[in-house]
């Protein structure tokens, strides 16, 4: 009864980091998670798929265990790659998130994001959001950009 479990386990997790995702964008930390629960899940599932399968006990696993690995393998390489590079892709969800949304402090916390924690692609996608025109609500997320932008210190309060 475990293998069947840990699926459950597995797919409430990936369930769970993808609802975070969903609702303010990806960051370097929800990439891995989502990862991290990706990887679980597929083990899981083909843990609970040698369990219940007639033959001996788990017998399918050892089919499994070195394909799960060479994908394993692969999501790091291209993790590392500009490919899925997790800077590059929370870098362009938060930029999303500025542009879309209407609370403040989600785009606030997308800015922050992008000032300080998504590294150089943080940075230009920052300066792409401080070069927007056109309407009054880019000219505005411009302004907020560029603020952001001549910040020297994360500590730097928006009034002073």
């Amino acid at each position: 009864i475990v293998p069947p479990l840990m699926l459950v386990l597995a797919l409430t997790a990936l369930y769970a980091v993808w609802v975070r995702i969903d609702s303010v964008g990806f960051t370097v930390s929800r990439y891995w998670g989502l990862v991290t629960a990706g990887v679980a899940t597929t083990h899981a599932f083909a843990y609970a798929w040698a369990a219940l399968r007639g033959g001996p006990w788990m017998q399918g696993i050892s089919r499994a265990n070195p394909l799960l690995a060479a994908l394993l393998c692969a999501t790091l390489l291209l993790s590392l790659s500009p490919v899925l590079s997790p800077y590059r892709l929370s870098a362009a969800s938060q930029a999303e998130v500025a542009l879309s949304t209407r609370d403040a402090d989600q785009r606030d916390s997308a800015l922050f994001y992008l000032r300080w924690d998504a590294g150089e692609p943080g940075l230009a996608q920052l300066r792409a959001l401080a070069a927007r025109t056109g309407s009054a609500q880019d000219i505005a997320l411009a302004a907020l950009a560029t603020e952001w932008l001549r910040r020297q210190n994360f500590r730097e309060m928006r009034d002073q």
